[in-house]
């Protein structure tokens, strides 16, 4: 199963009208934040209301795929109710699923990671809806009537998840396993305003930018040079965070596509970690 497709694949797949796949944006408005502690996270959907792929749907990461009784943002459902949530928007077991978002991928990659972890098969569209318009200029601003699908149950999840106590093992040295922080390089040194109530990074992380992995040309880089971008990492499980697992996401893609499998990601990152007075956060 791929992981990214192409543009020109994707237009292939819609040709086949046997197929059963739904394009669907995942972009999320969040706002740079303007002092510590400004977490403003908005429905992508009026983005997507404006321009989108024709055909496409939007998945809200705020409103519609995230646990409400979690205590940060972006917290994944657990998978039956996730399945049940896609199934009211026509997404059933067998579906194909080409994720996309308004040109980073972050938001995409967020979505690849979430359906891929309860079994649907999902692809990442390389350089989202910039590239799409690159090549079909003709947006759409009508939005798709999906049937519900059959109500499912996953088989199995996979385990691409860590929690708080895996990531202070690792930090403490008690567990093996190195931990990446997919935000930028200022975020990660505590020089710039935070959405979290403390800045900084966990101790013994090293800084990957998940942003990074995108070329000039807005398409994820190619296999070997995001190689070369963990080629220093030797103790595995990589675990990835950042300030809410949406940029990890990305350094999750990343890594599949150049071939690492032994990733997991940090769901409540930087946003749980800092909310606890208790765990140590390192500045600069």
């Amino acid at each position: 199963m791929a992981d990214l497709i192409s543009v020109a694949e994707l237009a292939a797949l819609r040709r086949h009208g046997d197929a059963d796949v739904v394009v669907a944006d995942a972009s999320v408005d969040l706002p740079s934040p303007r002092f510590d502690g400004d977490h403003q996270a908005h429905s992508g959907r009026p983005l997507w209301a404006q321009t989108h792929i024709p055909g496409s749907i939007h998945l809200d990461l705020v409103a519609e795929l995230h646990d409400r009784t979690a205590d940060y943002h972006f917290a994944v459902p657990e998978p039956a109710e996730l399945a049940a949530r896609l199934a009211r928007r026509g997404i059933g077991r067998n579906t194909t699923v080409v994720a996309y978002d308004r040109g980073d991928m972050l938001w995409a990659a967020r979505l690849w990671w979430t359906l891929r972890w309860i079994g649907i098969d999902v692809r990442v569209l390389d350089g989202g809806l910039p590239a799409w318009l690159s090549q079909y200029p003709v947006a759409s601003r009508s939005g798709p009537q999906r049937e519900p699908a059959d109500p499912w149950t996953p088989e199995r999840a996979l385990d691409v998840w860590a929690d708080q106590a895996e990531v202070a093992a690792i930090a403490a040295g008690r567990a093996p396993g190195t931990l990446v922080c997919g935000l930028a390089a200022e975020a990660f040194a505590g020089t710039v305003a935070s959405r979290y109530r403390r800045r900084g990074h966990i101790p013994g992380s090293v800084n990957v930018p998940a942003r990074a992995h995108v070329g000039p040309d807005g398409l994820l880089l190619p296999a070997e040079a995001l190689r070369r971008a963990y080629a220093g990492i030797s103790s595995y499980p990589v675990v990835l965070y950042c300030g809410g697992g949406i940029s990890a996401s990305l350094n999750a893609l990343a890594l599949t596509v150049a071939g690492i499998a032994d990733i997991r990601i940090y769901d409540g990152s930087l946003e749980q970690w800092a909310a606890d007075p208790d765990t140590a956060l390192t500045v600069a």
